[in-house]
């Protein structure tokens, strides 16, 4: 394949990957997706001004409204109705129309993604690696919309391993007992010893979701199970309900407890922070 194939077929991938956009809730994506197109589009080097030279100024003039053209088309006859997308022959005032018509702005707007970033589980999303997408999307939506909406990768972190559900309670208690999920500091406020990364907790996540899923395959062996659970009987876990009926309550007995780290769920003879060497055995 030559590069002139190649560079149209990449073209074309990229154009065919932006979203139609019909209101607020479309811009986000589609704004980014619009970006992608032109970096590697020929109206990526374009001034914004025409050049002097005649005949160059003809060819400015022909990609920019070749590619508004193309651009526009991503609109729904509504959304360009909107905007008079017709009339806008320049790739950037078009995106700029855009832009000041649909980008979400306000309270309402940040209330709303904040609603659906509370809601998200691991259960809704249908798995691990769906459930850190859909927070990765609405960490790049409160971006866009104010940087200071968002929230730090150690909430996030946190956040991610709370919406895995009460499946993934012997993988939280495992990455709690493992690792620090938040950064150590000097007295300087130096980082000595960072935090592992969201991306790090997702993808121990999914290998745990890919474990779960091979022994749901297989016959039911208590050798496999994790020790936390076979060292609790039911009577040692006292549910309670609440006053609506959605949620409730669990007080947990005779849970181990290390009196090196004032942590639970294990003993300080199992403590991997006091002996960092029983991680390896």
């Amino acid at each position: 394949m030559d590069s002139n194939k190649f560079e149209q077929l990449g073209l074309s991938s990229f154009y065919h990957a932006i979203p139609t956009l019909d209101n607020a809730n479309d811009w986000s994506q589609w704004n980014q997706k619009v970006k992608e197109f032109l970096r590697i589009s020929p109206v990526a080097k374009d001034d914004a001004i025409p050049p002097l030279e005649e005949e160059e100024a003809q060819q400015w003039s022909h990609r920019q409204t070749f590619y508004s053209a193309m651009i526009a088309a991503k609109l729904t006859h509504n959304a360009a109705q909107r905007i008079n997308a017709c009339e806008i022959t320049r790739v950037q005032s078009l995106i700029k129309a855009v832009k000041e018509h649909f980008k979400p702005e306000g309270s309402g707007t940040y209330v709303n993604l904040q609603r659906r970033y509370m809601s998200l589980t691991r259960a809704k999303c249908g798995s691990a690696q769906a459930l850190g997408a859909e927070i990765r999307k609405i960490h790049a939506e409160k971006l866009l919309l104010d940087p200071a909406c968002v929230t730090s990768e150690i909430e996030r972190t946190f956040f991610f391993l709370h919406a895995l559900g009460p499946e993934y309670e012997s993988f939280r208690d495992h990455i709690f007992r493992q690792m620090d999920i938040v950064n150590d500091r000097d007295e300087d406020g130096n980082i000595t010893k960072a935090a592992p990364t969201f991306d790090y907790i997702e993808n121990k996540a999914i290998e745990e979701e890919h474990r779960k899923g091979q022994l749901g395959n297989q016959p039911a062996d208590t050798n496999a199970l994790p020790a936390f659970t076979l060292s609790h009987k039911p009577r040692d876990r006292k549910v309670i309900p609440s006053p609506d009926g959605k949620t409730c309550r669990i007080e947990m007995n005779n849970v181990p407890f290390c009196a090196f780290c004032r942590k639970p769920y294990h003993r300080e003879s199992h403590c991997f922070k006091k002996d960092p060497n029983l991680k390896d055995q």
